[in-house]
């Protein structure tokens, strides 16, 4: 089943901006199955997760064959936390929570965050 692509920008206090091609996920059939499987995320590619009501977020790496960033925000696009996800190949396998009320989660490619440079002060737009 192919997912809706939306165009994601994350943009720094100084107004400079990241884009990425995010699959979005928002039914449970999707959110569950999320990148399980692949072995392959394109580097300007990603998953932005869409939750009907701001909640503490925690996701595993469970069957995800590929290292992640995950990067949480709120229901205003404001970066709640983000962390890296390592590929899980035993039970059970580690969660990894938002610390907080978040709406959106997107999953990038492992060391994206780092890369770019996105911390804190970093929102989210979602267009297209």
């Amino acid at each position: 089943m192919e997912l809706a692509k939306r165009t994601i920008t994350l943009v720094d206090p100084q107004d400079q901006e990241v884009v990425i091609q995010a699959e979005i996920a928002e039914t449970d059939a999707q959110r569950q199955r999320g990148l399980m499987f692949r072995d392959y995320l394109d580097s300007d590619a990603g998953m932005l997760f869409i939750f009907d009501q701001p909640q503490e977020l925690s996701f595993w790496m469970k069957n995800t064959l590929i290292p992640l960033d995950i990067l949480y925000f709120d229901a205003e696009g404001n970066l709640v936390s983000s962390t890296t996800m390592t590929p899980c190949t035993s039970d059970p396998c580690p969660g990894y929570r938002s610390g907080g009320e978040a709406t959106y989660a997107l999953e990038v490619n492992a060391g994206y965050v780092e890369k770019h440079g996105i911390n804190a002060d970093w929102i989210m737009q979602i267009s297209g």
